[in-house]
């Protein structure tokens, strides 16, 4: 999973789906109050994936933008096509969803299901219709101090090299360095020596309160196993009553289960159903398949 996703990278990956479908034929993005205004000239072409954000929420290990993703096309003045472009434009709104999920985007962001979109018939200025997709699109990053872009300081060291310039003498000296730099050389081939370890994570509702995660050590699900370190899991969970809540949870390190009170996102309703989002390791060489 691809890290520091900024807005622009997700309309980047909005855009390479609308271009890879042979249906869609252009892309936009902006405010709604501007679709009518934009989209009424000749510049674009119809079917259109027009994207909104809505808003962006920050967690310990995730972010997430908030989307409204509008599919229209032409509808005729005789309406005679008007059930056919709301159908199209909503298999095109799940055909987003898929490749978020099992596609093209399965290393690069997640989204939040159940996700829902709503039809329109003869909306905006060039009498169109559709579907407005509502999507929660989560990436995978952690909050820390740390730089994520290199600093400009590098480009003032060419300044002291010029000063030592009277002094050609010393730069025979760093001749020798090649010889040092040849001793950690080493440390890529202990790197090979890790031994990709793959366990299976799944979570299951437990009594009228909990959520329990469990690790497996085969696909089947069948035999249990301890994790190898300390494992971050986001989650949804689904409530008897068809409400639904998000969050995340930490998997302990050297155990085979871990508990969760769902309580708080589904108040007054008791889990049936559980979809893990996100499963990130936190050791090297381990590998957690949900």
């Amino acid at each position: 999973m691809i890290k520091y996703v900024t807005y622009h990278k997700i309309i980047d990956l909005l855009e390479s789906v609308q271009q890879a479908s042979p249906r869609m034929k252009s892309f936009a993005q902006g405010d709604i109050v501007y679709f009518a205004d934009s989209m009424s000239g000749n510049t674009i072409q119809y079917p259109l994936m027009f994207a909104t954000p809505l808003a962006m929420s920050y967690d310990e290990n995730t972010t997430t933008y908030q989307m409204s993703i509008i599919f229209a096309d032409i509808v005729h003045t005789d309406l005679s096509n008007e059930v056919d472009v709301v159908t199209d434009m909503e298999l095109e709104a799940r055909s987003l969803l898929s490749q978020i999920k099992r596609g093209t985007l399965i290393d690069k962001v997640d989204c939040i299901l159940p996700a829902s979109s709503t039809p329109f018939f003869e909306r905006f200025n060039d009498h169109v219709g559709g579907v407005v997709l509502d999507v929660s699109l989560i990436v995978f990053e952690d909050i820390n101090a740390c730089e994520p872009y290199p600093s400009p300081s590098v480009a003032v060291s060419p300044t002291p090299s010029a000063s030592v310039t009277p002094t050609p003498t010393i730069t025979a000296s760093p001749t020798p360095t090649p010889t040092v730099t040849s001793s950690p050389t080493p440390t890529p081939t202990v790197t090979p020596s890790c031994t990709l370890i793959t366990q299976y994570l799944t979570g299951l509702p437990q009594g009228s309160n909990n959520v329990n995660f469990l690790i497996w050590q085969n696909s089947g699900h069948t035999i249990s196993a301890q994790s190898q370190c300390s494992i971050s899991i986001g989650f949804t969970v689904t409530g008897n009553l068809g409400g639904t809540g998000s969050s995340t949870t930490t998997f302990p390190a050297n155990s085979t289960q871990h508990n969760v009170n769902v309580n708080s996102l589904i108040p007054g309703e008791n889990p049936v159903s559980v979809t893990i989002t996100s499963a990130v390791p936190g050791c090297a060489c381990y590998n957690v398949v949900y």
